[in-house]
């Protein structure tokens, strides 16, 4: 995930989206909603309808970005984050607190 050395926040654009495809260097698929269907004319006998995810540029955004930060990857940072901070962490109700 890019983010932005100034700011350190999170660019909005299609690469750093959960439902961004790269499918080359510039350009992916967009899998947010199901394939698009289309009728494709490739001559009389190869007409029919196709479907396909719309393909973007890595850098465009639209309204429905959603970092591509796992629930996993959440809990790690959050973990990592306590453990700098000097605070015990137990990652389920099971587990007794690490001694320090």
């Amino acid at each position: 995930m890019k983010n932005d050395v100034k700011t350190n926040k999170l660019v909005r654009k299609c690469e750093n989206c959960r439902f961004f495809e790269l499918i080359g260097n510039t350009m992916g698929y967009c899998k947010i909603n199901p394939p698009v269907v289309f009728w494709a004319y490739m001559g009389p006998v190869d007409s029919g309808s196709v479907t396909q995810f719309p393909e973007m540029n890595k850098d465009s955004w639209c309204g429905q970005f959603v970092p591509n930060y796992t629930a996993s990857q959440q809990l790690v940072d959050a973990i990592r984050k306590a453990d700098a901070a000097g605070v015990n962490v137990a990652l389920n109700h099971y587990d007794e607190p690490a001694e320090k």
